[in-house]
């Protein structure tokens, strides 16, 4: 039998990949930004991304030689990823909304202050920083950077 991440989160992954691909075409919209191919090509690669991690996680736990404690420990990091890459959707949606409308009282008094709960942990991360101190030592240009509103 071959083991897989829980599918009520892979389903859920699916679900918010949609959502954000399509909160994001409605903020940039609503805001006039130019959707290009550019966009377009970096949700395909995120979502090579994502199920590629996924795909190889699942390969490395159904390994026949594996012991069954491996295997128990594999399943942990199979529904962790799959949780993570749930935050980081989730995130992005939180994003969107807000950037749609930052004036409206909802996203002052509900959007922002959860996006800013949720991603308070990302925005103090020590490992952030780091990748961020080793970009500026190999001359990375801002174009490689993510241009999110945490920064």
């Amino acid at each position: 039998m071959i083991t897989m991440p829980n599918l009520s989160l892979l389903l859920c992954v699916c679900i918010l990949m949609v959502a954000d691909f399509v909160t994001g075409v409605l903020k940039a919209k609503l805001l006039r930004e130019p959707i290009t191919s550019e966009r377009m090509r970096r949700s395909i690669i995120k979502f090579l991304q994502y199920f590629g991690c996924l795909g190889l996680i699942i390969i490395l736990t159904n390994q026949k030689q594996n012991s069954p404690d491996f295997q128990l420990v594999m399943r942990y990091v199979n529904d962790g990823l799959t949780i993570l890459i749930v935050y980081i959707e989730a995130l992005s949606i939180l994003e969107n909304l807000y950037l749609m409308d930052n004036k409206s009282p909802f996203s002052e008094y509900v959007i922002r202050p959860l996006y800013h709960l949720l991603s308070m942990a990302v925005k103090n991360n020590p490992i952030k920083k780091q990748v961020e101190k080793s970009r500026d030592e190999f001359g990375e240009t801002d174009e490689c950077k993510d241009k999110n509103p945490q920064q």
